[in-house]
């Protein structure tokens, strides 16, 4: 990328940043959303925490600050409102400053057509956005000269997984959507949705056999689990674990 071209990415990303915050009132205030609860590809937040790794707005603060003092100041409380409230114009450009000191993966994640497939997927609210970030850091990694490229490849083959999955739901939510619009589905109706969509593609992409889906129906159906046997619960207990 030359010289020229990052000026113009610079430029790029100070206009969106300021057509955000022109966007943000009282009653419509800026929130980082962590992400929907999906089997196929939960939100990054999920395995952070299951890796026990801070992933949030206050640890990257104190991060850059320890590393940077003239960081601008966030309270405490504003970090969190950050992902569970939101927050104020004078927060959210306080954040960005933090964030564009932080990586210039942000660049690539923010302006337009940087990542066509995180633009889909930010189209179709799928989590894949969240973790196509995450695949972007990766891609700066392997041209950072002093991380151990032989280490990184250790991850090689778990990043070229979660990429495959990225784009298979983010086809896949696509194809749903269009199918709503064109009246041939109904995405409020769970039972239908899981019976003509969403069973066929875990069927293709997952390895998941026909008894976990049998449970996940029942749960769509309303089967009270309370009235199962134990040997019934302990199967469903079973194949929900499969599921997740």
């Amino acid at each position: 990328m030359t010289m020229d071209n990052t000026q113009s990415d610079e430029q790029q990303l100070e206009e969106l940043i300021k057509q955000e915050s022109q966007r943000i009132t009282k009653d419509n205030k800026f929130k980082v959303e962590d992400g929907c609860k999906n089997h196929f590809l939960p939100p990054v937040k999920e395995i952070y925490a299951f890796l026990n790794i801070k992933h949030d707005a206050k640890t990257l603060h104190q991060l850059m600050r320890q590393q940077d003092a003239s960081i601008p100041e966030i309270s405490p409380s504003s970090l969190d409102n950050i992902h569970r409230h939101g927050v104020g114009k004078s927060i959210f450009l306080k954040f960005t400053e933090v964030m564009k000191r932080s990586s210039n993966v942000l660049l690539n994640t923010m302006l337009p057509n940087k990542h066509p497939l995180l633009d889909r997927a930010l189209a179709v609210n799928s989590n894949a956005s969240g973790w196509l970030g995450v695949l972007l850091m990766y891609q700066e990694l392997q041209n950072n000269p002093n991380i151990n490229q032989q280490e990184l490849l250790h991850y090689k083959k778990l990043v070229e997984f979660v990429s495959q999955r990225c784009e298979q739901e983010v086809v896949f939510y696509e194809g749903c959507k269009k199918k709503h619009y064109a009246g041939e589905i109904n995405l409020t109706d769970q039972q239908a949705y899981w019976e003509t969509e969403l069973h066929p593609f875990y069927q293709q992409h997952t390895q998941l056999n026909e008894a976990v889906f049998i449970s996940f129906n029942k749960i769509l159906q309303g089967v009270d689990i309370q009235a199962l046997t134990k040997s019934q619960k302990l199967e469903w207990i079973e194949n929900a674990y499969k599921l997740t």
